[in-house]
């Protein structure tokens, strides 16, 4: 039986930011430990899952809106549980969870205590990812993302290598203005942390929310035809101004498989090959701006009646 409360690192971000690749760094960092691996996607496709399971990882999925709100009380407290399980019989080294891009951290600590999970699990580190190109305008408009900052024990500066010093400079400085944890610049979140050794000061006992968070609206379309890729990518671009992030596993006329990765950001489109295997779920995410969720809704329609397969 586990003697103390087993280590749980919390990994927050902004959409888009790069939390999912620091996932891989942080798997290869703890390879032949036992680590349970968590992945909450504010979509209702559990797009980062799949993609960190196409690589071997054994993945636990929360999907469907943030782990961090009581709208998701209840897949919150079963996989929880079952960790906490795994936990107590002294069968895990650590937790590992990957929050939603939207995710309000602060309530992490009140959420494991109302659930009966504090003496079995604990946060020991925050680490907040961040995308120097997107900060500051994000952070002008949207609470979650200082409070991501606010409550982190360590701030990566990723895709250092995408912006000019000057932009680096006053992120670091906006992002020093909000929090005294150290900050690392890096590109593809290549750095060394031991995030499960780490051992917080402050309690994260902030408010709990109580409902979605209504600057983000999520529309999803869910499709094994195949698509037309190039007509997908031009009809993405147009309507990108209404969007934060849109993201799927598709079955194109491209790649070897046909199966590819899709992943939207203001950044531009990327489209990579996925792999041979299925995926369990596929399709297109769409997390579009308050006020404009017009074009993404109609978008998804569109894929979902056939209008982007070949011929």
């Amino acid at each position: 039986m586990a003697d103390c409360p087993v280590p749980v690192a919390l990994i927050t971000g902004f959409l888009g930011s790069g939390k999912t690749t620091l996932l891989k760094t942080l798997a290869a960092r703890y390879g032949g430990r036992r680590i349970a691996w968590i992945v909450n996607d504010f979509g209702a496709l559990d797009v980062d899952a799949e993609a960190l399971r196409a690589g071997g990882m054994e993945v636990v999925s929360i999907a469907g809106g943030s782990m961090l709100c009581r709208c998701l009380a209840t897949p919150f407290r079963r996989v929880m549980r079952s960790v906490a399980d795994k936990a107590s019989a002294g069968q895990l080294d650590g937790v590992i969870i990957e929050a939603s891009g939207i995710a309000r951290p602060s309530g992490m600590d009140r959420m494991l205590s109302e659930f009966s999970l504090d003496t079995t699990l604990s946060v020991a580190s925050v680490t907040c990812v961040v995308d120097p190109a997107r900060f500051l305008t994000a952070r002008a408009s949207l609470a979650c993302v200082a409070e991501q900052v606010q409550c982190s024990d360590c701030v990566l500066l990723n895709k250092a290598d995408t912006v000019d010093a000057a932009v680096l400079a006053a992120v670091e400085a906006d992002i020093r203005g909000l929090s005294p944890a150290p900050v690392l610049r890096c590109v593809h979140c290549a750095v060394d942390l031991d995030v499960l050794a780490w051992k917080r000061q402050a309690p994260m006992d902030g408010p709990i929310a109580e409902e979605p968070d209504r600057a983000f609206a999520r529309y999803s379309a869910q499709t094994e035809d195949v698509q037309d890729m190039e007509r997908l990518r031009e009809e993405i671009t147009a309507i990108a101004p209404t969007l934060y992030r849109c993201k799927g596993i598709l079955r194109t006329n491209q790649g070897p498989s046909g199966w590819v990765m899709v992943d939207w950001t203001p950044g531009g489109l990327d489209v990579r090959t996925f792999g041979a295997r299925k995926p369990e779920r596929c399709g297109l995410v769409f997390i579009a701006r308050e006020g404009m969720e017009g074009p993404a809704q109609n978008l998804c329609r569109a894929i979902q009646q056939g209008r982007f397969c070949p011929g």
